[in-house]
C-alpha cells in the first residue's frame, strides 16, 4: 500500500537528505517554515486529515545556539 508522509523541516540539513533518500513510490510532502507552521496545531490537523497522512517525520529545529537559549531563558 502507498503510504502518504509529511516531512516537515524539509530545508533543513535532515530534511534535505530525506529527498534524496526516500523510497520514489511514496506520497511525500515537503515542508519548511515559511509554508508550514508546526506549532499551529489546526493547521496541522486539517493538513493531516485533508492528505490522509500515515506518518509526519519532523526535522524542524532551531539550529541557531545563541537564539535557542536566549528563548529557553
Amino acid at each position: 500500500m502507498l503510504k502518504r508522509i509529511l516531512v516537515t523541516g524539509a530545508n533543513g540539513t535532515l530534511g534535505s537528505e530525506l529527498r534524496y533518500e526516500l523510497n520514489k513510490n511514496l506520497t511525500i510532502f515537503f515542508t519548511n517554515k515559511r509554508n508550514f507552521n508546526i506549532c499551529n496545531l489546526k493547521q496541522m490537523e486539517k493538513f493531516c486529515k485533508k492528505n490522509k497522512l500515515d506518518y509526519v517525520i519532523n526535522t524542524g529545529a532551531l539550529t541557531d545556539t545563541n537564539l535557542a537559549e536566549k528563548k529557553i531563558n
